[in-house]
């Protein structure tokens, strides 16, 4: 069952809300019953990358608490390069990977939610049509 928290804000969705005072796992808590109780997809964005890995973590420990681990599945992680301005830029397999696979996954609609940091979200992404 949805928490009254939950409830209000999945009736307040069409409206402009900003919440403040919550900690990270709260955050989870609350992005976590929003994907259990709601058909909306979710965009949850970060300030650090720490805060958006462990955001997702969280997120989908809470989807298993809840008794939906299958939507844990949906709820993807869009990381950043991960690179030091002081050696060349190589981004890691294992990122590039992960980044194509999160947008092909929002792009056909089989992702629910994703978590990201803004410095993520600001790194360009291949053009759309090389997706398909």
């Amino acid at each position: 069952m949805s928490t009254v928290f939950g409830r209000e804000i999945i009736k307040r969705a069409n409206e402009k809300t900003e919440l403040g005072g919550l900690g990270p796992s709260a955050r989870a808590f609350l992005v976590a019953d929003l994907l259990v109780h709601s058909d909306r997809r979710i965009a949850v964005i970060c300030a650090r990358s720490d805060d958006a890995a462990r955001m997702h973590q969280d997120v989908r420990a809470f989807l298993t608490l809840l008794g939906k681990p299958e939507l844990a599945a949906d709820f993807e992680f869009f990381p950043g390069w991960e690179h030091s301005p002081y050696r060349a830029f190589n981004p890691s397999l294992k990122n590039r990977i992960r980044r194509l696979r999160a947008l092909q996954r929002i792009r056909s609609g089989e992702a629910r939610g994703l978590v990201t940091d803004a410095a993520s979200l600001a790194q360009r992404c291949p053009p759309v049509a090389s997706l398909e």
